[in-house]
């Protein structure tokens, strides 16, 4: 109802009030949109995507072959990614589940999948696990793979070694 002795009316505040709230919420919105397609999310462009430049040609080859075999006997899908950073996200985990999600939405289906992301200056490693494959690979069993197998060979400094370890055990707790 509009007050003759006032030139707003209280239905013009709440028009006012909704338009503010719908404004501050699609900011929000184009804000959290940006952050998850900001081009810090790579398209899926193999298996093995070393954006640090780690392994050599012949490295990149062995790990590709060893998921292939695995994808082949299962359909599961596996990714190796080396990352330089995982910002804007607040975490390398975070960074996983991203890629998994954005990969999913282009024709991967990282739900029955694992994703090793790492970063050697990081100094970093997560192990994405896909719902699908959850009761398959629990988490007890992803720490241990990290701390046991792949952790120890990168302290020596041999990435390739840790990460082609770790991959093995993945696929053989994958194929019980």
């Amino acid at each position: 109802s509009c007050d003759w002795s006032s030139d707003v009316c209280s239905s013009d505040l709440s028009i006012l009030a909704i338009l503010l709230v719908g404004i501050a919420f699609s900011q929000k919105m184009i804000a959290q949109n940006e952050k998850s397609n900001n081009h810090k999310i790579p398209k899926y462009s193999g298996c093995v995507n070393d954006y640090e430049e780690i392994f050599d040609k012949g490295e990149v080859e062995e790990l590709k072959i060893l998921i292939n075999k695995h994808k082949q006997k299962t359909t599961n899908e596996i990714a190796i990614v080396s990352t330089k950073s995982f910002k804007p996200f607040d975490s390398l985990d975070d960074y996983a589940k991203e890629l998994a999600n954005f990969w999913n939405k282009n024709n991967r289906n990282f739900d029955n999948g694992v994703i090793i992301v790492f970063g050697r200056k990081l100094r970093k490693i997560e192990i994405y696990i896909g719902s699908g494959l959850k009761g398959i690979l629990t988490d007890e069993e992803k720490k241990k793979i990290i701390n046991e197998i792949i952790l120890p060979e990168f302290r020596s400094r041999d990435i390739h070694k840790g990460i082609k370890n770790g991959l093995v055990e993945i696929i053989k707790e994958l194929e019980k």
